[in-house]
């Protein structure tokens, strides 16, 4: 949505998530993220969430709770799952800013639908990662 309101040159001050890939597109300047967020259903049944940066992917199953953490550069094929070796010191790169991205979207999507709620809360371990990050006392 950005990037067609700025090909469109319509100013939009609503709630929106992203930022214009127009530079991108017009080779005017590089990636402008440096982590890409997503989220996928597959056949309506298995939900999941992303965040990968050049260097590793890391995949949440938001039904199941399952981790995985792929070395994109080592594995470009996401076959070596080194999440239990990582997590042995700590939160695992990218899991943390992939806890606060999701918390982010329901509280936009809340907003969205009318809904609004204070009842979004992280769980304890969301808490402990937002506090080591320093974005929660």
């Amino acid at each position: 949505m950005p990037t067609i309101l700025d090909y469109m040159d319509i100013q939009y001050n609503g709630v929106m998530q992203g930022k214009s890939l127009k530079g991108l597109i017009e080779g005017k300047e590089g990636n402008p993220h440096d982590i890409v967020y997503g989220e996928v259903s597959i056949h309506k049944n298995k939900f999941f969430a992303a965040a990968a940066t050049k260097d590793y992917k890391f995949i949440l199953d938001l039904q199941t709770g399952k981790k995985q953490l792929f070395n994109i550069n080592d594995d470009p094929d996401e076959q070596i799952d080194i999440y239990m070796e990582k997590s042995r010191d700590g939160p695992v790169p990218l899991e943390n800013q992939l806890t606060l991205w999701l918390i982010n979207n329901s509280r936009i999507a809340e907003r969205l639908s009318g809904k609004e709620d204070s009842s979004v809360e992280p769980d304890e371990e969301q808490m402990r990662q937002l506090k080591a990050l320093g974005y929660a006392q």
